[in-house]
């Protein structure tokens, strides 16, 4: 292992294009003639370290910070409010972070990974963000946030297969299954198979039974169907396929 260490009266110290700074005190700076550049020192109430450099568009700054307080870290940002703060904006669909890698189709396009892309928040009920399961650089399946007429009202919808919507759950809690715009706790847009269904209704119907209960006669019931052709306080056939057929 070889360590060494610089002593020198000036303040700079030029080691050929690489340029060493020091203030006399905390703070030095490491600089390779703009195009990349290190800070590490004291601001006044913490100590830091920033990595900078220049991306071909211009300089960056910030691109690497560390906060020496609470160790929290910055890409793209000098005041990181996480443990790890990845501050560049990635509207527009840009894939902003990558939580992890598979080797299969890895070399194609974005590759095999589990990831955040970022969309915008310009349109009200637009898509935001997205956690996506991309395999062979093609999105498989997502969770999709989008963005609510203020800063609440938002919702979420899961895609699957080729990132094709099937379930979303709105700002009012309704879910949708096969369908976008529910309006109902539960809206399914397919056939349902279940093992059983339980129905609670509040005010059961057993008063009509009650000795203080007045039934209507025969002769009314007889006289309001030929009248409705129906049952009293019992829909009819359109009104029942209006609401059950759609």
């Amino acid at each position: 292992m070889l360590a060494f260490q610089f002593s020198f009266a000036q303040n700079t110290l030029p080691v050929g294009s690489l340029q060493i700074t020091n203030d006399g005190m905390f703070n030095t700076n490491i600089n390779s003639e703009n195009v990349s550049r290190i800070d590490m020192g004291f601001d006044g109430s913490k100590g830091f370290i920033n990595f900078g450099a220049h991306t071909g568009d211009g300089y960056r700054n910030n691109i690497f910070y560390m906060r020496g307080s609470d160790g929290h870290i910055g890409l793209g940002t000098s005041t990181p409010r996480a443990v790890l703060d990845v501050s560049y904006h990635i509207g527009n669909g840009v894939l902003g972070a990558v939580f992890g890698r598979l080797s299969e189709g890895d070399n194609n396009g974005d590759g095999t990974f589990l990831g955040v892309r970022g969309y915008n928040t310009s349109v009200v009920n637009g898509k935001s963000f997205s956690i996506e399961h991309s395999f062979y650089g093609i999105t498989n399946s997502s969770i999709n946030f989008f963005r609510g007429g203020s800063t609440t009202g938002g919702g979420i919808s899961f895609n699957t297969n080729a990132n094709e919507e099937q379930m979303r759950i709105n700002a009012n809690g309704n879910v949708g299954i096969g369908e976008i715009n529910p309006q109902n706790k539960l809206d399914v847009n397919g056939t349902i198979h279940s093992k059983e269904v339980k129905v609670d209704m509040n005010g059961w119907s057993d008063f009509v039974f009650k000795k203080e209960y007045s039934l209507v006669t025969l002769e009314q019931v007889e006289k309001h169907i030929a009248e409705k052709g129906h049952l009293e306080n019992i829909p009819n056939e359109e009104e029942v396929l209006k609401v059950l057929v759609k």
